[in-house]
C-alpha cells in the first residue's frame, strides 16, 4: 500500500512495509515434526516452534557482537508472547542463522519448513 505525502513542496511515497509477503505471519505454538509428522518430544510434551526459537537465540554465536545481540534480544520479547507473529524476511534469515548454530540437524529443519511456509 503506498500513501502519498508532502514535503517543502515535494512529493514523496510513504511505503508500509508491513504489509504483503515480507512480513508472513508465522504460529509460534505449533509442534516440531520429523519428515513424517511424527512430533519431536522433549520430557513427553512436544516441542513448540517458539520454545526452540527462544532457545536459539539465547545462544550466542562465535563473533556475535553487540549489535546482533539486540537484534536477538528484540526477537526474543516478541517471540516469547507465543500465538502468531510478523517476522520480517531479515528476522527470519537470523533465526535460521542462530539455530543452525544451536539446535540438532533434525530440529534445525524442522524449524527451517516452519519458518519458510
Amino acid at each position: 500500500m503506498h500513501k502519498f505525502g508532502y514535503l517543502q513542496g515535494f512529493t514523496y511515497i510513504l511505503v508500509n512495509d508491513n504489509e504483503g509477503d515480507n512480513m508472513p505471519k508465522i504460529n509460534l505454538d505449533q509442534a516440531l515434526t520429523n519428515r513424517n509428522g511424527v512430533e519431536f518430544k522433549e520430557g513427553g510434551a512436544p516441542v513448540e516452534l517458539g520454545s526452540s526459537l527462544l532457545f536459539a537465540l539465547e545462544h550466542k554465536s562465535e563473533g556475535q557482537n553487540m549489535q546482533e545481540s539486540m537484534k536477538c534480544y528484540k526477537l526474543r520479547k516478541l517471540i516469547f508472547s507465543g500465538g502468531e507473529v510478523d517476522l520480517a524476511s531479515e528476522d527470519i534469515t537470523l533465526l535460521k542463522t542462530k539455530c543452525h548454530d544451536a539446535l540438532a540437524q533434525p530440529a534445525f529443519f524442522a524449524v527451517v519448513d516452519l519458518l519458510e511456509g
